[in-house]
């Protein structure tokens, strides 16, 4: 694994140990199961469920990563945080408990 390589997968790793600890908020995007957040520097990152693009401040495209072994639990958590499936779920759950 070249230097790079192991940048990358330490970057997944820990967007996805932020992101968990609600330290990074992801948002929807205009292409559905595409979520995104932007960082520092105005870099924007986005995570498909086999993807992963890192764009500069240009809106260049550096990185396009596919297939890599944490994409698919980022972009699980992402998806989550940018849909509000807990808040959802938490009315669901109230809606149904109110019928009893």
């Amino acid at each position: 694994m070249t230097s790079t390589d192991e940048k990358l997968n330490n970057f997944i790793n820990l967007l996805y140990a932020r992101t968990y600890e609600g330290k990074i908020i992801w948002s929807q995007t205009s292409v559905f199961g595409v979520y995104k957040v932007t960082l520092t520097s105005l870099h924007t990152i986005e995570v498909g469920c086999r993807f992963i693009k890192i764009y500069d401040p240009c809106g260049t495209l550096i990185e396009d990563c596919k297939n890599h072994s944490g994409i698919a639990d980022l972009y699980s958590i992402a998806k989550r945080q940018a849909l509000k499936v807990s808040e959802r779920l938490d009315q669901l759950l109230k809606f149904l408990d109110a019928m009893a």
